[in-house]
């Protein structure tokens, strides 16, 4: 991918981080602009298993994952999340979000939308 395309790609992962870190008990999981992938977003809701929300997302045709490729074998938590000063707690619940430069704004809306109910509606199901 191109400059544009970075450029592009990493303004659309600061408007959905936005728009997640204003769910209540959302945190990120590393730096919000400098020094950040501009295609990679890693969030944490407090009170919601990463695994689980992940596969209430994929029921809705929301695909995030709860870490890395190459650790997605792994149950415990992410080893750089704890490494970065995150609780084992907050490690499990975390999910990752990669976007690529087909991503357009109309999907960062609407998977921030479905991500916002899944996280309300997973939070209620647990009282």
């Amino acid at each position: 991918a191109g400059r544009a395309a970075r450029e592009r790609m990493k303004q659309l992962r600061l408007r959905l981080a936005r728009r997640l870190l204003a769910v209540p008990g959302a945190s990120l999981n590393g730096p919000l602009e400098e020094g950040a992938a501009p295609h990679i977003l890693n969030l944490s809701f407090a009170g919601v298993r990463g695994e689980v929300l992940v596969h209430a997302l994929e029921a809705k045709g929301v695909y995030v994952s709860t870490g890395s490729a190459c650790s997605s074998r792994r149950p415990e938590p992410s080893h750089v999340l704890k490494a970065i000063g995150r609780s084992g707690e907050a490690a499990l619940e975390s999910i990752r979000i990669s976007l690529s430069w087909m991503t357009g704004e109309e999907e960062i809306e609407k998977a921030a939308s479905i991500i916002e109910q899944t996280v309300a509606e997973l939070r209620a199901a647990m009282g």
